[in-house]
């Protein structure tokens, strides 16, 4: 798996706000924190066309299932590959969880048909300019956890 790290977003990227790498974060940070700030900047810095898999669907109010989740899913695919990204969904405020960075539709497709025993989730391909899409239409922007 490849991790998507050119630079060509679209100009309808949302507006994601300035905030730290995990790097840069607070060591006392939580892990949707650190997940959050580096979600925010993959998001803003990545291709349009690079596949991901959209793993999870969990309420946005929900943190302690947000992070269990990416705790778990972490240990089994590497933390560093997860990404969230915020969404509505019926109105619901929402965390989408994608396992990232994939060149091809064909290699995520694999990769999916490979995880489908592990979850009960129907995982669906995405693409980074998808997400940047949805964001925008929902207006979720402005719910990534500070």
């Amino acid at each position: 798996v490849e991790k998507a790290t050119a630079s060509g977003a679209a100009s309808a990227t949302p507006a994601v706000n300035s905030v730290a790498t995990p790097a840069q974060a607070s060591p006392v940070a939580g892990i949707l924190q650190q997940r959050g700030a580096d979600s925010q900047n993959w998001l803003r810095d990545g291709v349009d066309g690079r596949y991901m898999i959209q793993i999870a669907l969990i309420d946005a109010g929900d943190n302690a299932k947000i992070e269990l989740f990416l705790r778990k899913a972490g240990d089994d695919l590497g933390i560093e590959q997860l990404h969230l990204y915020p969404t509505r969904s019926g109105g619901t405020p929402r965390f989408g969880i994608v396992y990232a960075g994939f060149r091809t539709r064909e290699g995520a497709r694999l990769k999916r048909m490979a995880m489908a025993h592990k979850w009960a989730y129907g995982a669906k391909l995405r693409t980074i300019g998808g997400l940047r899409e949805e964001m925008l239409r929902t207006h979720s922007d402005d719910l990534w956890p500070e």
